[in-house]
């Protein structure tokens, strides 16, 4: 029988910027708040975390891609999952269960958020070594952590449809941009924006 594990409230670490000091129960998972109003990231953590330390198996941490997306796509994922092996995942914030009650202000949304989320997730979940498996958006995610002061403890990293870079990610929507009917266009342009 899996174990669904609900972080408790502690004294937390100092986060990175942009991500506040709390942690709130929630109702099959947790909720970490941050700075945005009302904004609240959903985690959920299937295993028995002592048995999987005992057997020496890291858990597995799954980015979901979007953004937007929310990771309940990626639950066969979870399936990892066993009385020796954590699997932890998370709706990123804005999406499915980690969503806002008001659009944040413009340029919120910006990667250096979703970083600072994705360290602090792993701060207060105590997912300090971890395999990584993650799509899309999420593995341009990924691939910043790793490679940024917070990736450390990262035991491997699985990536699935990862675009090759951010400038090839850009030239290719923009160039798809091109061929839309223009009303089309422009209000993903101005969602972009906004």
């Amino acid at each position: 029988r899996l174990v669904l594990r609900v972080l408790r409230r502690e004294p937390l670490r100092d986060p990175p910027v942009g991500v506040q000091d709390a942690l709130v129960r929630g109702r099959g998972g947790c909720v970490l708040a941050t700075k945005l109003r009302d904004a609240k990231a959903f985690l959920r953590i299937l295993g028995k975390r002592e048995a999987a330390a005992e057997a020496g198996h890291l858990p597995v941490l799954c980015l979901h891609g979007g953004p937007g997306l929310g990771f309940k796509y990626m639950e066969s994922c979870e399936i990892l999952a066993s009385e020796t092996r954590e699997v932890a995942s998370y709706d990123q914030i804005g999406c499915a269960r980690s969503s806002l009650s008001q659009p944040p202000p413009s340029g919120v949304f910006a990667p250096e958020l979703f970083a600072a989320e994705l360290a602090r997730l792993r701060d207060v979940a105590e997912l300090d070594k971890v395999h990584v498996v993650a799509h899309g958006w999420g593995a341009m995610l990924a691939l910043d952590h790793v490679l940024g002061p917070f990736g450390t403890g990262i035991a491997s990293l699985t990536l699935v449809s990862c675009p090759p870079s951010y400038a090839r990610l850009i030239s290719d929507r923009r160039d798809a941009l091109t061929k839309m009917p223009s009303d089309l266009a422009e209000a993903l342009v101005d969602g972009d924006a906004g």
